[in-house]
């Protein structure tokens, strides 16, 4: 079975996420960096509440910290399937914390015409991600500065639901063939 690492940098970085909410398998997990990167949120969103996702563009100034995965090639494809048809799969040059480079896929999107902020929610993933991950507080203190969109009252409940409506259509596909 061939593997694959895989360079996470938005949502996936939380275990929560990757393992329980994707359903996604992998052997083990390093933190890294992605030197002449930039992490931006320009990935179109879904909504007003959720106006843009994580991105990253070549940009020679600025690094990008996230987490490495060993995954087998089968659960990478099932990975970008959950991510949908907007990203495309990108080799990119990483530096572990112990100083071992490696050459790992990440998902990049088209951005949108201009960036957007993303939702409190989703900006709350990602910084949740980095803590539990280790990355450097720097970082993490970055990723507490960007602005984003207003929640209204409800949306947390009203996304929960509509993840365990994805949770279980995504599992009737994978029933299904």
């Amino acid at each position: 079975m061939k593997s694959i690492y895989y360079f996470a940098y938005g949502s996936n970085m939380l275990e929560k996420v990757i393992s329980g909410r994707r359903g996604i398998l992998y052997h083990r997990k390093m933190s890294g960096l992605a030197k002449g990167w930039r992490l931006v949120f320009n990935c179109p969103g879904v909504n007003k509440y959720e106006p843009a996702f994580a991105n990253i563009e070549k940009n020679d100034d600025h690094d990008v910290e996230g987490v490495v995965y060993h995954m087998s090639s089968e659960n990478f494809a099932q990975l970008t399937k959950t991510e949908g048809s907007m990203y495309d799969i990108v080799d990119i040059d990483v530096r572990l914390t112990n100083g071992t480079m490696l050459n790992a896929k990440t998902l990049v999107s088209d951005p949108l015409v201009k960036p957007n902020t993303p939702s409190y929610r989703y900006l709350r993933l990602l910084i949740d991600g980095a803590k539990e991950n280790d990355l450097f507080w720097n970082y993490i203190n970055m990723l507490s500065s960007v602005s984003h969109a207003p929640t209204p009252p409800g949306y947390s409940f009203i996304c929960f639901l509509v993840s365990i409506y994805l949770r279980l259509r995504f599992l009737l596909l994978k029933i299904k063939g």
